[in-house]
């Protein structure tokens, strides 16, 4: 099982009024300190069934893509089409995820990278 969580909002984030696309902004700062990563399960190892978990913060936030606006549907709400456009990454780190004997021998498993990106529709609200 793994999960992440975000806990503030990003943005707002500029609109390019001619292509309907949300632009590239603010890649590669620096989370807000909130969004974390979570990986917990049980692996089997020689045999025998552990526990795994690890909770770490993500490193880096970016917009590395660009979302399009689907107006198929104008005037009914605006939505917008996201591969992508939001990233979150923990790499180049060393995470200790598990760490065992087998037959004698010390066994580590590290998480070196975590990426999660949005994608799908998004389904645009009328404001009042």
């Amino acid at each position: 099982m793994s999960s992440f969580r975000v806990g503030r909002r990003e943005g707002p984030f500029g609109l390019d009024s001619r292509a309907l696309t949300s632009p590239t902004a603010g890649s590669g700062s620096r989370p807000g300190g909130d969004e974390s990563f979570t990986i917990g399960g049980t692996a089997t190892v020689d045999g025998n069934d552990l526990k795994i978990g690890l909770a770490e913060k993500a490193a880096r936030f970016a917009t590395g893509d660009r979302g399009t606006f689907d107006t198929s549907a104008v005037p009914d709400p605006l939505n917008a089409r996201i591969a992508g456009t939001f990233q979150w990454s923990r790499q180049q780190q060393e995470d200790l995820l598990l760490e065992t004997t087998v037959r004698g021998s010390v066994l580590q498993l590290y998480v070196t990278s975590i990426q999660i990106r949005t994608a799908g529709l998004w389904h645009g609200k009328k404001s009042r």
